[in-house]
């Protein structure tokens, strides 16, 4: 299809929730559910494959910045420390292997959007081909394969099972279907914004009910305060949106930190009774209750007083390395996402929710499937913003 309706197919398989597992016994199938940690070895997405053959087409140019090869020597490091003081820890390496290909995809994918933009004229059109139609389509068949395999088994009398993540056919599921899946609606929600009223609405409640589904609490929040700031600057005057904005990017992302030290205090208030969202508060204070002062120094790993996730994207990448880590990472993602043009306002608005509240109990930019997409997200929009602003710098030569 060409013009308004083309539809890019590298966007449709970043946000494709198809994902390939290998049992323990090396069988490979794709309907792996995720509560399911014995009979399997591994799970991947898709399109973190299709992200890996994308980048070694472009390894060549993505490996000559510095600043890619400082990001990647730091994290070596890193590891280094890791092995030396511990040995291998898993959670943390694997949290550095994450952190590394977010920043890889991040440059792969602006050079990628950088050529493409030069060959369309109208950004609309852009926004349709490789945000808004890959992810309006996916929103609606994963709706659609929901309600046909519930409503077949029901016709079937249970003779056979097809789990509520059923996506397209019965031998695939969609294994991020219950922690990660709706967030990549509120991305969709946020390029949404500048389409009709009725349409947005019609988006928006499609992917409330999705989060219902899901039962995923936090993208059920991002969605209603995504949808709460977008409504407030409709009631305000255009003036006052830079300003606006600014504010709302600082609550955002300053956030998590009145969460970590008032969490108790927030929860009483809002009388939250979320049991996942308390015990994942939880897990925040038995972490810093282990803490001493030479921990903000070094890449520790071995303070984690449990097994398991800390459900925290903020604790495990300071975990993994340390607090300059910590500072290098958020300001490689701020310095791009803030260089969004604020005719992309709720864009990036929507960029910094899934990270910054969404990191309080979920870890979007170490997930492999989000960290694709969040990685595709940022890098259309500073392209677009930087098409954006070498017009504006050519029209004043």
């Amino acid at each position: 299809m060409g013009g308004r309706l083309s539809i890019s197919l590298l966007g449709f398989f970043i946000v494709a929730p198809f994902f390939l597992s290998i049992g323990v016994d090396g069988n490979i199938a794709m309907n792996r559910i995720g509560s399911d940690n014995h009979s399997w070895l591994v799970t991947l997405p898709i399109s973190l494959i299709v992200a890996f053959v994308f980048m070694v087409t472009k390894i060549k140019n993505v490996f000559v910045s510095k600043e890619l090869l400082f990001y990647f020597t730091y994290f070596s490091i890193c590891f280094l420390i890791l092995i030396a003081g511990k040995g291998i820890d898993y959670s943390a390496i694997k949290v550095l292997v994450f952190m590394t290909v977010f920043i890889s995809l991040i440059f792969g994918f602006q050079l990628f959007f950088h050529q493409k933009l030069k060959d369309i004229a109208d950004l609309e059109i852009a926004e349709n081909k490789f945000i808004l139609y890959p992810l309006v389509i996916i929103l609606l068949l994963a709706l659609l394969s929901h309600y046909y395999f519930v409503n077949l088994q029901t016709i079937l009398d249970n003779q056979e099972f097809f789990h509520k993540s059923t996506f397209l056919i019965n031998s695939i599921t969609i294994y991020n279907w219950e922690q990660y899946f709706a967030f990549v609606f509120v991305l969709l929600l946020g390029s949404a914004t500048r389409l009709n009223f009725i349409v947005f609405g019609v988006l928006f409640l499609l992917s409330l009910y999705i989060g219902g589904l899901n039962s995923n609490t936090t993208a059920l929040i991002l969605m209603m305060l995504l949808f709460g700031i977008f409504i407030s600057f409709k009631a305000i005057s255009e003036r006052l949106h830079p300003l606006s904005q600014k504010l709302i990017v600082f609550l955002i992302v300053t956030f998590p930190l009145v969460y970590l030290f008032f969490g108790t205090f927030i929860i009483e208030l809002f009388n939250i009774s979320e049991h996942g969202l308390i015990k994942r508060y939880s897990l925040v204070q038995i972490y810093f209750s282990e803490v001493d002062w030479y921990d903000l120094i070094l890449p520790f790993g071995s303070i984690r007083p449990f097994d398991a996730d800390n459900h925290n994207e903020f604790i495990e990448i300071f975990n993994a390395s340390s607090m300059l880590g910590f500072i290098l990472y958020y300001y490689f993602i701020l310095k791009r996402v803030l260089s969004i043009k604020v005719k992309f306002k709720m864009q990036m608005i929507a960029i910094l929710l899934v990270i910054f509240i969404g990191g309080i109990t979920v870890e979007n930019t170490l997930h492999p499937y989000m960290l694709v997409s969040l990685a595709y997200f940022i890098s259309f929009y500073v392209a677009a913003s930087k098409k954006i602003k070498n017009e504006m710098i050519a029209k004043t030569v």
